[in-house]
Parts: C-alpha cells; sequence; structure tokens
C-alpha cells in the first residue's frame, strides 16, 4: 500500500494551471479555499443563506472567464471584492438601499476592514523591500547622497560639506538617483 502525497498549489500556481489547461479542477481547489470566506461576505449583505450560496456559485461560473482576463496579483484579496461586490449588484438589482460598513465580519472573525490592513501591510512591506533592492542598485555616491539627504536629514550644503562634492554635484546626484530608483521600482525586478 502506497500513500499519495497530495500536491498543495498556492493560489499563483493555480491560477497558472488553469490558465494553461482551462481543467476546471484548478477552480474547484480555489472553491475549496475560498468558498466559506465568500459565503461570509455574501451574508453580512444578502443576509439570507440560500440567496448567499447562490451568489457564491454565480462568482464562481463567471469566474472561469474572469480568470483570464484579469491580472490577479493576490487572489483572495480579489475574490473577496468580486463577491462584494456581486452583492452590491445583487441589493441595488432588487432595489435595496445599500449600506456601506467598515466591518464586515468574515468567517474564522476576520473582518474587511482587519483584511484591508493586512493587505495595505503587505503591499506596503512588498515595496519596501523593492525600494531596498533599488537602493542597492545606485552606484555608490548615489546611494551616499539618497541616504544622507533622505534617511539621515542632510540638507545639500551639509552633503556638500561631509563629502567633498560641489553644491550641483550633490544636486545631480541626488535627483539622478531619484530617477534611478523611481525607474527600478517601476520594473519588475
Amino acid at each position: 500500500m502506497s500513500k499519495s502525497k497530495s500536491i498543495v498549489y498556492s493560489d499563483q500556481e493555480l491560477i497558472r494551471l488553469f490558465r494553461e489547461s482551462e481543467d476546471s479542477k484548478y477552480l474547484g481547489m480555489m472553491y475549496q479555499r475560498y468558498a466559506m470566506n465568500m459565503f461570509g461576505v455574501c451574508m453580512k449583505y444578502i443576509k439570507n443563506v440560500d440567496d448567499s450560496q447562490d451568489a457564491v456559485m454565480e462568482i464562481f461560473e463567471k469566474l472561469h472567464h474572469d480568470i483570464k482576463r484579469h491580472d490577479i496579483a493576490n487572489f483572495k484579496s480579489w475574490i473577496l471584492t468580486v463577491t462584494r461586490n456581486h452583492c452590491l449588484m445583487i441589493l441595488r438589482k432588487n432595489g435595496l438601499q445599500v449600506e456601506y460598513k467598515d466591518e464586515i465580519e468574515f468567517e474564522y472573525g476576520n473582518s474587511i476592514s482587519d483584511f484591508d490592513a493586512r493587505n495595505e501591510a503587505e503591499a506596503k512591506e512588498k515595496k519596501l523591500n523593492k525600494m531596498d533592492i533599488c537602493v542597492q542598485k545606485l552606484n555608490d555616491i548615489q546611494r551616499l547622497c539618497i541616504d544622507m539627504f533622505y534617511l539621515q536629514g542632510f540638507s545639500y550644503k551639509e552633503i556638500e560639506v561631509k563629502t567633498q562634492l560641489s553644491y550641483k554635484e550633490v544636486k545631480t546626484h541626488i535627483q539622478n538617483g531619484k530617477l534611478n530608483l523611481k525607474k527600478c521600482i517601476e520594473s519588475n525586478v
């Protein structure tokens, strides 16, 4: 008797595999992973079990097409936003006034504001990591001037004195450093 190992795919891998093969089993894995969270969002808006279950199924039916058209960096964030928007559309179509709430409890005690805060923190962390990588790519003098000006708070004049560079050179290195950082951050490093 041999035990078969179950492969656990990341969300990004499942998206890639589905796009390549169009095999619905990959969407089924996503459904198993997120259906309860989506149902929790639907219940908070729609407040009816059957209608909420229907809404989750409708979203997954559309997902077959939508997943091919959208560039999805964070599937969980994306699918919960799609779920919320779908519920709001249902409520509007039924002529109900939609009251936006800052705190909508998901299953497992998560709230949208908690979820958004976590996503925002993750996004900031990614940006900071990318910034660190890009700063290291600057030439030594640009990196020194950027560090002294932005991180240590020195003025152009103070940097001029400490580095023995001319005022014009300090200004040029900071401006070029900023430009190089911007290009690096905007690229797919």
